[in-house]
């Protein structure tokens, strides 16, 4: 399933799916060093950014290609508490702060000085405008979504969510069902809609794809890694008392169990695969072990750690045969982006567009 998918669409992320930082989360479960069989970080292609608005807020990404484009807006009367008008759509102040409120729910706050928060609001309401064009084509082109596969992603969606978990999240959004049930809709429809006009099919050569290669080589290239676990206690003494324990044979993952204070305890301690600087200076104590090797204590503003070396995953840079199947696949959703800004930004140009700009001032 697509990741765009599994966030719930602008609502919230999936509360399964942490993403671990140094020393504060449990570990991934499906363990395995960075570089075994996986490609480069995604760059992203911006053809699905129009309804996946947290990056772009904060990140500005898109910022210069749309409000660019949104400079052709006219400022015109409208009716009264309605911020723009798009064909012969109109966007209410109230749809404006519903929006913008999901997303002071899933950020905490917005930014606090004026010229931000200001860029913010109009780069996030070029976005509602994107949305509302691309849904008019899919009319205008007759492309909907059948119940059936509405229900078959609600399901897949709601896998990610333990109990009650997933009604709860919505119910902390203040929405219904059937309104975050009419935006998943509304996504899944913009996807035909992008999927049709802004698809790459041509041939990709093998020169291009080469030179990609080199560019970006180290996208391929990953250090040295280990696959460590951790016992941390809040004493130098317990610490001590603790790896004699070991030293004599006692199960690590069980101790960490019981005397670990830390939230990988849950795991046994492990902490997945981690490069040199990814982790705390402490933890290149690491390192230094072999495999099955048991440090000494070390000092941390953590606490006192001791680590075991469980696998250890040599530098390595994937070879070009290894990886140019995911390059040309990379090439070709660059290329259908390129497509798909070349005909936003034409739809855009045609389409009348307009702003009360003083209204967006009392947006909230």
């Amino acid at each position: 399933m697509r990741k765009h998918v599994r966030s719930l669409y602008l609502l919230f992320s999936p509360m399964n799916h942490p993403v671990r930082r140094r020393n504060s989360e449990l570990p991934p479960r499906g363990i395995k060093p960075r570089g075994a069989n996986e490609g480069p970080p995604s760059k992203g292609n911006g053809m699905h950014c129009w309804f996946d608005w947290r990056p772009i807020m904060w990140i500005g990404l898109l910022i210069v290609a749309l409000c660019t484009m949104g400079c052709q807006k006219e400022e015109v009367n409208l009716p009264q508490d309605t911020l723009a008008q798009v064909n012969e759509e109109l966007i209410t102040l109230e749809e404006f702060n519903n929006e913008l409120r999901d997303i002071k729910l899933e950020h905490g706050k917005l930014p606090e000085d004026r010229e931000s928060l200001d860029q913010l609001k109009t780069t996030f309401l070029d976005q509602i405008i994107n949305r509302k064009l691309i849904l008019g084509e899919a009319r205008r082109m007759n492309i909907h979504v059948s119940e059936e596969e509405i229900n078959k992603t609600i399901l897949a969606l709601k896998r990610d969510y333990a109990g009650e978990s997933f009604k709860a999240t919505l119910e902390n959004r203040g929405m219904s069902f059937e309104q975050w049930k009419r935006r998943l809709r509304e996504k899944l429809i913009a996807e035909k809609v992008i999927t049709t006009v802004a698809q790459f099919d041509g041939p990709i050569d093998d020169k291009s794809v080469k030179q990609y290669y080199e560019e970006h080589i180290e996208d391929y290239s990953f250090p040295e890694q280990v696959r460590a676990r951790q016992i941390v206690v809040a004493t130098v003494e317990e610490a001590k008392a603790i790896l004699r324990r070991l030293r004599k044979g006692e199960d690590f993952v069980k101790l960490a169990k019981e005397k670990s204070m830390m939230p990988e305890r849950l795991y046994g301690g492990d902490l997945g695969f981690f490069a040199r600087g990814e982790m705390p200076e402490a933890f290149d104590e690491v390192f230094s072990l072999k495999v099955g090797g048991l440090s000494k204590v070390v000092k941390s503003p953590y606490g006192y750690h001791i680590f075991k070396v469980e696998e250890k995953a040599e530098a390595k840079v994937r070879g070009f045969d290894e990886v140019k199947d995911e390059i040309a696949h990379q090439i070709r959703k660059k290329k259908s982006g390129e497509i798909y800004h070349n005909w936003l930004s034409e739809l855009r140009a045609k389409a009348k567009i307009k702003v009360n700009k003083q209204l967006l001032e009392y947006t909230h």
